[in-house]
């Protein structure tokens, strides 16, 4: 089995063309990006690139466009856009203000698991009532 050593050594220097651009705070570095910039915005900048976002956004924006929900790894994507819920309430007293604690609830206490209470804190707030954390 042949092991490659890739560590520089005097016959075979470690010859980096852009290692400069790890300085990234140089002078030279600051310019580079600079005229990468304008150079992309000269390219992508025109008349014809600004109407793209807004027939993109009426086209994934659609209200008849059905999420779908997939899954990669443990993570879930939502790839549409949910209908704003709009729900009402009677009027009544205001609900008491939630207290969020990090520590495990003891018996006879309010406290809560912090994600519960965050969860909880953010359906109240949304209605319009007061939630401290």
């Amino acid at each position: 089995m042949t092991v490659f050593d890739f560590r520089p050594t005097l016959n075979a220097p470690y010859d980096d063309p852009h290692l400069w651009l790890e300085d990234v705070e140089g002078e030279q570095t600051l310019a580079w990006a600079a005229s990468q910039s304008a150079r992309t915005l000269r390219h992508f900048g025109g008349t014809q690139f600004d109407r793209d976002p807004e027939a993109l956004t009426a086209i994934f924006d659609r209200p008849d466009k059905v999420p779908v929900i997939t899954r990669r790894g443990q993570y879930l994507y939502n790839s549409g856009k949910m209908p704003e819920i709009r729900t009402t309430m009677a009027p009544g007293p205001p609900l008491p203000p939630i207290r969020r604690s990090c520590s495990p609830p003891r018996s006879g206490t309010t406290a809560s698991h912090p994600g519960h209470a965050r969860k909880t804190a953010a359906k109240l707030q949304a209605f319009g009532y007061p939630a401290y954390f």
